[in-house]
């Protein structure tokens, strides 16, 4: 069974997912492969039959994937200084139930290079709210975004699953934004209509069944 999945969610999801597998299963042998690529290299693959899965982020635009879901992730804006929303030394995550766009557009952002989904996921968040940002850095790894901004470096968007409770908050501060104003969905795709075989079956209802009793 091959699997592919975004290198942005990989270095968090990939253990779990793999560990409930093998809970789930724990006396198989099961040879699993996995292909660390960006989003749209990936779906290629599965239109391709190259690989059997595709863990990714919503949406799909291609009438010949199908999914399961997994779980809805809130958003998290990590901010240093020049957000004008910054309070120094305020411990708290906060909350984002509207947008103020003077208030974002001062701010130096950390973005992703273009290629995965989350990038494009941000991307289209800053379009819809005719935010421009100053940029900051271009980063190929969410983690290592998430970590600059957690030293006050710039301002990154995070799924909750990169959230770190014990953050400097002299450095940075943490914004929570409604889900009506951005989340992302994780995914289990695969081909429409193909005879998925009884071992992939499995991966996919374990899975799934891992994430709806971790709610």
């Amino acid at each position: 069974m091959s699997i592919g999945i975004n290198e942005v969610l990989a270095s968090r999801l990939l253990p779990e997912i793999l560990s409930a597998y093998k809970q789930g299963f724990p006396n198989k042998s099961q040879r699993i492969f996995i292909e660390e690529n960006y989003s749209n290299a990936l779906e290629n693959d599965l239109l391709e039959k190259e690989i059997d899965l595709h863990i990714r982020l919503l949406p799909i635009f291609s009438n010949k994937i199908s999914y399961q879901k997994l779980f809805k992730s809130p958003i998290y804006l990590i901010a240093d200084k020049t957000f004008l929303l910054f309070k120094k030394n305020n411990h708290k995550i906060l909350s984002v139930e509207t947008i103020d766009r003077e208030k974002w557009e001062k701010m130096k952002f950390i973005f992703l290079y273009p290629g995965s989904g989350f990038s494009r996921l941000v991307d289209s968040f800053l379009n819809n709210h005719k935010i421009i940002v100053q940029n900051s850095f271009k980063i190929r790894s969410l983690e290592t975004a998430a970590n600059l901004a957690y030293e006050g470096l710039g301002c990154t968007f995070i799924p909750s699953f990169y959230l770190k409770q014990n953050f400097d908050s002299s450095k940075c501060n943490i914004f929570k934004l409604s889900e009506d104003i951005f989340s992302v969905q994780l995914v289990i795709a695969f081909l429409r209509g193909m005879n998925l075989n009884e071992e992939t079956k499995k991966f996919i209802k374990e899975v799934v069944k891992y994430y709806k009793n971790k709610k």
